[in-house]
């Protein structure tokens, strides 16, 4: 059973009709510190504390990441240099099964899966390859010599062309977390070497 959700207060932009997008950071987060919002309900963020153990503490969790945030910054509704997101990247390594051409809206990549349930090898997602040039054209001449027209996997849960290949590639990927149903959240093919299965 899922964990029910509930509000996470972490910055206050208005209170009482007095607008505080011109405030610092520091100034805002008083304020929302003087509202009391903590209860079994919601709840407000940590702001000022050992960033060592947040960050720690956050990854033990399996959270995203942190925000960090400059004290004096004030408000914008725009990336800021003031504003850090760190995520905690995860890696692991995956069979390559094929090779996903690119999208009006997705880079092409490798396609890469796992062991499901009961040993069937199904797609974890398309990992795309943030590589030199050099790089590159080695790892796609390597899976040019292992196109086949079997298809090594469950069918993929996406209708994105894709040219399988067999067995012998695996890949070191980076990804944010793993969805409930096994799905790589913002995959990266990390660097690529020979199976050893």
């Amino acid at each position: 059973m899922a964990s029910p959700a509930f509000p996470l207060a972490f910055d206050l932009l208005e209170i009482d009709g007095r607008t505080l997008v011109d405030e610092p950071y520091a100034s805002r987060r008083d304020a929302l510190a003087s509202l009391g919002l903590n209860g079994p309900r919601w709840a407000t963020t940590t702001a000022d504390a050992d960033g060592e153990a947040v960050w720690a503490a956050t990854h033990e969790l399996g959270l995203e990441g942190v925000v960090c945030k400059d004290p004096r910054s004030t408000w914008v509704p725009r990336r800021s240099r003031r504003w850090l997101r760190c995520k905690h990247w995860r890696y692991g390594t995956f069979r390559v099964m094929g090779w996903a051409a690119s999208t009006d809206r997705e880079p092409a990549g490798l396609v890469v899966g796992a062991p499901g349930a009961v040993g069937e090898l199904r797609d974890t997602g398309v990992a795309a390859l943030n590589v030199d040039r050099e790089t590159r054209t080695t790892v796609l001449a390597l899976i040019d010599g292992l196109r086949t027209d079997r298809v090594p996997m469950v069918a993929p849960r996406w209708r994105r062309p894709m040219e399988s290949i067999d067995e012998g590639l695996v890949a070191d990927v980076r990804y944010l977390e793993r969805t409930p149903t096994g799905l790589l959240r913002h995959p990266v093919g990390a660097k690529r070497r020979p199976s050893t299965e």
